[in-house]
């Protein structure tokens, strides 16, 4: 059976919603690790890295799909909600001023969890 369809099917919403969502954690956190004096470089950010992260290559972001429901559809639209999993990736060294490492590693994490939480929230991205 010969194909039927004979136009590109363009990216779908949710495609574009997770790469935007990728693009706007890489440049707001470049830019939150200057304005803060964090050490180091800011984090990575991935999408849809399934790939095993390494802890060399900590700090990272990974911004996957997570799921999506569609309702009220019909031949030519459809309306969804999509949820989107950030994940965050940290490490540190076994013993850093005092404090054992798993410790430093998960303050790191919840560091940056607060500020990815605070950047995608942030009334000037409500409308991706």
């Amino acid at each position: 059976m010969a194909s039927v369809i004979d136009q590109a099917i363009p990216d779908q919403a949710f495609e574009i919603l997770r790469d935007r969502i990728g693009l706007i954690l890489a440049e707001e956190l470049a830019a939150q690790y200057i304005l803060n004096s964090f050490p180091g470089n800011a984090p990575k950010v991935f999408v849809e890295r399934f790939a095993q992260i390494d802890a060399t290559e900590c700090p990272v972001i990974n911004v996957m799909l997570d799921r999506g429901d569609y309702d009220n559809q019909d031949p030519t639209t459809a309306r969804g909600t999509f949820n989107f999993s950030v994940d965050v990736y940290t490490t540190a060294a076994s013993k850093t001023g005092g404090v054992r490492g798993d410790a430093a590693s998960v303050i790191g994490l919840h560091k940056l969890m607060g500020i990815c939480r605070a950047i995608i929230q942030d009334a000037r991205y409500i409308r991706l």
